[in-house]
């Protein structure tokens, strides 16, 4: 076997296992999607060496795995995370080495977030960059060892004590933070620091607000020989009350404070630190440093004897490593907090594992989701709010696989779960299974029984629910322009965009912003149609090809009313295209159709037939009613 039949066989391994279809990857490798199709299955035989570093990248796996002959299985794996290239790996060492030798931890977010950018050919050319400046660094480093050491060794106790202070602050730390940790004068304290300073054993950096170290020498090594347990413990506790009165900006500072706090022995002040760094980190995208603070918390939880507090930080680190990719690094924090809440015989905490794992799943994996929900069920005691979120959960699941008769006995037994029970968690079951109902019926055509579920829902939906609330709103607003009650379709689908937009869910913004343009297209505002798909459209870009496709279908209609021949021929066979492409068979007939009707419309009868005869061909095969293909198509003309 060829070395790219290898590479291809493991690419398609690996397309299986995460339910990535070819036109995707294509997409997000720039390659056409039928060249890629050719490659994988052999009939091409020639793909540059930058395509498949981008293969790689997309995946994240090391390039070498792709042509490892053996396969990629998950036991060949187990050894390294699907999604860690020990490249990555490599130049995290090498980005912390440089921030701390460069003395730029302030940017160290910065450092990160561009690391996270950076594909694997990008990886391997900034290391090689960095491990020539982090040579040149040591050389330097070296020529001042004999130096530093002659200077420590001929330091009075009194300025030892002082960079021992310095070493237990750290790296980059304010002058002040150090300051407040002594209890000498400052007239003192300046003079030892100048000492230090004309010693080379660390430099002073003016910064915003004050200055900051760059320590020369470290003594941490050797803190404990030079203070008590006691004396460092206190002196971690007046550097975190400095660190508070004096605070820095970002998550790297509060992390950095609470692990301070923890040494100090405060670890409930610790706690909401590492929150506050977790879900900042969440904010800018560092899943594995928010997964690593959830973990550290957890930890504190632990010592603390609060297993509740403990698990739900388990559960948020499995959710950040679940983002950033690493599902393996998941499965293994997953499956060990499991084994540990079931050996020590807390049932209650085990369901809220199950459903974080299920969760972890939920967007890669129905099949795996489904296990992981079960399991949960099996593990937790009925009255529990867990249980009942696990039961929707796994009706959910159920659903986007298809399986909508499963899925709706789920809901059965939530609706059974939730109908003598009245807390807040119970209320919530009920609503959203009006909700679920409502989109299976709707899946299923069954547009009185849709309705009736989703306005039951906007009725019994707790006001937080508010994500609940917008997607009941959209759908109510489909039905109704399926009825074609423009002012109520616009009134609904208004209020569910007002809910997106509050929550910065730009992606479901535009999706309502396609189904308001119809709207305003059968009620002849032309321009307020078109003034939304021009804000949808970018947002959908890569995203959603079966909302582009109605972008451009609605964009022929548009046009369709201006003579502009040659663009609305041109927007509707890129509808239908789309349309194909993501097998959506309905919205296919529905764009073929009205091309074929504009086509006979201005004479073109020979161009008109194959789009016809398509639209009536998938009608046929499937059994469907004819009649509801001319209702659709006839809703994308303005109202007579």
């Amino acid at each position: 076997m060829s070395s790219l039949e290898v590479f291809a066989k493991n690419v398609k391994t690996l397309m299986a296992q995460r339910n990535v279809r070819v036109k995707d990857l294509a997409e997000r490798i720039g390659l056409s999607d039928t060249y890629l199709s050719l490659v994988l299955n052999g009939a091409r035989r020639n793909l540059s060496d930058e395509y498949k570093d981008r293969i790689a990248s997309f995946f994240n796996v090391p390039i070498a795995r792709l042509f490892a002959e053996d396969g990629l299985t998950e036991e060949n794996l187990s050894d390294i995370s699907l999604y860690e290239d020990p490249h990555r790996l490599e130049i995290k060492g090498l980005i912390d080495l440089f921030i701390k030798k460069a003395n730029l931890e302030n940017r160290r977010t910065s450092f990160y977030m561009a690391l996270s950018m950076l594909t694997d050919q990008d990886v391997r050319s900034v290391s090689y960059f960095l491990s020539r400046l982090l040579n040149e660094f040591e050389a330097e480093d070296q020529r001042q060892t004999a130096a530093t050491q002659e200077a420590l060794l001929s330091l009075l106790p009194a300025e030892r004590e002082l960079l021992a202070l310095f070493s237990l602050a750290g790296n980059n730390a304010r002058l002040d933070w150090v300051m407040a940790m002594t209890e000498m004068p400052a007239d003192e304290f300046s003079r030892l620091t100048e000492n230090l300073e004309r010693r080379g054993l660390l430099n002073l950096l003016d910064d915003v607000g004050g200055k900051r170290i760059n320590l020369k020498a470290d003594l941490s090594p050797s803190i404990s020989s030079i203070f008590s347990y006691e004396k460092i413990r206190l002196l971690h506790g007046r550097l975190s009350r400095a660190m508070e009165a004096l605070p820095d900006q970002g998550p790297f500072f509060e992390m950095d404070l609470a692990q301070k706090m923890v040494k100090a022995g405060m670890s409930e002040d610790a706690l909401l630190h590492f929150r506050k760094s977790a879900r900042s980190f969440e904010s800018l995208n560092l899943w594995d440093n928010a997964a690593k603070v959830w973990h550290e918390a957890s930890v504190v939880y632990a010592a603390l004897d609060n297993p509740k507090e403990r698990i739900a930080c388990v559960c948020e680190a499995i959710r950040c490593l679940g983002r950033a990719g690493n599902l393996n690094g998941a499965g293994e924090i997953g499956a060990y907090a499991l084994k540990s809440v079931e050996d020590a015989g807390l049932s209650d905490l085990a369901g809220q594992v199950c459903l974080a794992m299920g969760n972890l799943y939920s967007e890669h994996d129905y099949a795996r989701a489904v296990q992981w929900y079960k399991k949960g069920l099996s593990l937790t005691p009925e009255p529990l709010p867990t249980y009942g979120k696990l039961l929707i959960n796994l009706a959910s699941a159920y659903f986007g696989a298809g399986k909508l008769d499963q899925a709706e006995n789920a809901l059965k037994e939530a609706k059974r779960w939730s109908s003598d029970k009245e807390f807040a968690e119970a209320r919530k079951v009920k609503s959203h299974i009006d909700l679920m109902l409502g989109l299976i019926e709707f899946q299923r055509r069954n547009w009185k029984a849709s309705k009736t579920h989703f306005v039951s829902c906007v009725e019994k939906c707790p006001p937080e629910e508010l994500d609940d609330l917008a997607v009941a709103w959209h759908n109510l607003g489909m039905l109704m322009y399926r009825e074609d009650d423009t002012a109520m379709a616009r009134e609904y689908l208004l209020k569910a965009q007002a809910i997106y937009e509050q929550k910065n869910l730009s992606t479901h913004w535009a999706y309502a912003a396609v189904e308001l343009a119809k709207v305003y297209l059968r009620e002849g505002k032309i321009e307020a149609a078109m003034s939304l798909l021009q804000k949808a459209a970018p947002v959908l870009n890569g995203k959603s090809h079966v909302e582009t496709g109605w972008v451009f279908l609605l964009n022929a209609c548009i046009l369709s009313k201006q003579n502009r021949h040659k663009e609305v021929i041109d927007y509707g066979k890129r509808a239908i295209d789309l349309f194909q492409r993501e097998g959506a068979e309905r919205d296919l007939a529905c764009g073929a159709l009205w091309l074929s009707n504009y086509l006979e419309g201005i004479g073109d009868f020979h161009a008109s037939r194959p789009f016809r005869n398509r639209a009536y061909q998938i009608y046929e095969k499937r059994h469907w009613d004819v009649r509801e293909l001319h209702r659709e198509c006839s809703l994308l003309s303005p109202k007579s």
